[in-house]
């Protein structure tokens, strides 16, 4: 039985399948469509590992950058898109950079999802020294070892090695892995990938800079090629790197098959893929209810041939697009929000193109809710959506048209009776108070965002220009903030410390007294690597856009001085915002 992948294209979609050898396959990849332009939006949901949004996460496309919220969601609206294949990239401290390719339609938005994987040290190469890092599922040799910062200047000191192997035939791999597994090969044709395995490097100075080899230096690379695979794993594949420009795999050098490894040699490091290629047909369809297309919907194609399964998100028409293998009978699911199935139908083989007829979905159990989507400025609100949350603990995010409103067909789990909404003004930094509703008839909502947005995280500015950011929890940033509370009934002890992983110093020590009944906070900041410390009484406390803030900001001058062999006398004002996630 041999492992592969078929990608589907709502968001990028890929699944694991067995597959007929390599040289039963008859190559047919296609040339690379030229770039083909439309308007179009993306609505997209940033996680870890474990499920949860990530927020403060940098999601770019050319040249344009948003953030991820609270709730891990990010929105690019009315850009400019390649029909043909457009990548976003998205970076965040403590984890791999990472992309996501999709297939963008004319005033259409897209739904898409990204996991970013942990940023965790392999190991370290000292100067001049020949390396072997190793870890899960591959090895790395650095014989004679010679790097380059991004300038291209000669770096001379440690190199911090981050390496991670991506099991080809994991649930998660669709999820973890950047752009889709579409691959440029040598001739410019465009292929589907099959994987054999993949590997995330990253190089890095004890600063954080990233580092690459430099020109003329080569490294040998040895991934592990699962057990069920070994069988039918050609002797030689050709390796793939992952190109974030173009959102697509290019194809450099071959990997040959030693002992259960698929071994080779990289000039450089990014993402690796040991693939090889396959002919795809394009599919597509729309899933209607009762109200028109469903978005946000699961659509999961099975090969029947293969006995495996992909899956990807319908856009706000309802539409899906994908690639299925060419001559293959297909079963085709759209999946409920907690994974029941709410229609199947067996399609296929196909041959070329095809966009099959509407599937219906109807469960007697949908609500359709509408609203819209204002704030209490009067301003026009150009970029926002809502975020709602089912007692289950699932969210969607449902998307605003230019007038302002919204609606949708929400599907929601057996015991989802109430769900929460969220209106999330985008172009204003306003969010509305969360609104409980009943999952059962067809609520109308009025959301009016009239309080201020804030960015989970702590910001401290000094007036010479000093400061610092902690945008993350715990060690996923590079500066990070950590707190506890001490409840004495009549108010809350909040203590906080910001710490400077890099550099194993604390920032920041402090405390925040919440009074029940009362919207003064009582403060009291420790500056411990710069040697001073303030204190006050402002307006802030307890603000809940969906999920629960500590707020505190103030500009204090009032500089009292702990340490003078610290301090910098031209520190004479401090502003900062404490806004952390309870």
């Amino acid at each position: 039985m041999k492992l592969y992948r078929i990608i589907l294209l709502s968001i990028v979609v890929c699944f694991t399948a067995c597959r007929k050898d390599i040289d039963d396959i008859d190559q047919n990849p296609g040339n690379n469509p030229p770039a083909t332009f439309v308007n179009g939006s993306v609505l997209g949901l940033i996680t870890d590992e474990s499920g949860n949004p990530l927020e403060d996460a940098t999601v770019t496309y050319d040249g344009f950058s948003v953030s991820t919220d609270e709730f891990g969601n990010f929105l690019m609206n009315n850009q400019s898109f390649n029909e043909n294949a457009t990548s976003i990239k998205v970076t965040k401290e403590g984890y791999f950079n990472s992309s996501r390719t999709f297939y963008p339609r004319l005033n259409e938005t897209n739904h898409i999802t990204l996991t970013l994987m942990d940023k965790v040290s392999s190991g370290t190469i000292t100067p001049g020294n020949s390396t072997t890092i190793n870890t899960e599922g591959v090895s790395i040799d650095f014989t004679t070892p010679s790097f380059v910062d991004e300038s291209g200047a000669s770096h001379t000191g440690n190199v911090n090695v981050f390496v991670r192997w991506l099991n080809p035939t994991a649930d998660n791999l669709n999820d973890i892995m950047p752009g889709d597994l579409v691959g440029l090969d040598t001739n410019n044709d465009l292929n589907a990938l099959q994987s054999f395995g993949m590997i995330a490097v990253e190089l890095a100075s004890d600063n954080g800079d990233y580092l690459q080899l430099a020109e003329g230096t080569t490294a040998q690379i040895s991934l592990d090629v699962p057990a069920e695979m070994q069988g039918n794993a050609p002797a030689s594949i050709p390796l793939w790197h992952f190109d974030e420009d173009s959102g697509l795999w290019e194809e450099e050098g071959e990997a040959t098959l030693e002992g259960g490894k698929y071994v080779g040699s990289v000039s450089h490091f990014s993402f690796w893929n040991c693939d090889a290629p396959f002919p795809l047909i394009t599919l597509s369809g729309f899933v209607n209810g009762d109200n028109g297309g469903i978005q946000n919907l699961k659509v999961k194609i099975t090969d029947l041939e293969l006995d495996q399964s992909g899956y990807g998100l319908t856009s706000d028409r309802g539409f899906f697009i994908g690639k299925v293998p060419e001559g293959h009978a297909l079963l085709i699911e759209i999946l409920g929000p907690c994974g029941n199935v709410l229609e199947s139908e067996e399609i296929g083989p196909y041959t070329e193109d095809t966009e099959i007829a509407p599937i219906f979905v109807s469960t007697g159990e949908d609500v359709n809710i509408s609203g819209n989507l204002s704030n209490c400025n009067g301003d026009a609100i150009t970029q926002g959506y809502v975020h709602i949350t089912f007692e289950s603990g699932n969210t969607i995010t449902v998307t605003m048209e230019n007038d302002q409103t919204f609606s949708t067909t929400l599907l929601g789990c057996e015991n989802d009776e109430m769900a929460t909404a969220v209106g999330i003004d985008i172009s204003n930094s306003l969010v509305s108070a969360p609104t409980d509703f009943n999952m059962s008839g067809d609520p109308v909502l009025n959301l009016e965002a009239c309080e201020v947005y804030y960015e989970p995280g702590i910001y401290v500015d000094y007036n010479n220009g000093g400061g610092f950011e902690a945008t993350g929890s715990g060690q996923d940033s590079l500066i990070a903030y950590t707190y506890q509370v001490q409840d004495f009934g009549t108010h809350k002890d909040y203590e906080i410390t910001v710490l400077d992983w890099l550099l194993g110093e604390e920032l920041l020590r402090g405390n925040v007294i919440v009074t029940e009944g009362s919207t003064d906070v009582q403060y009291d900041l420790q500056f411990l690597t710069d040697g001073f410390s303030i204190s006050g009484v402002v307006t802030g406390g307890i603000v809940n856009q969906g999920v629960e803030l500590l707020h505190v900001s103030d500009t204090n001058n009032d500089i009292e001085i702990v340490d003078s062999s610290l301090y910098d006398p031209s520190i004479t004002e401090v502003e900062f915002t404490l806004n952390i996630e309870l």
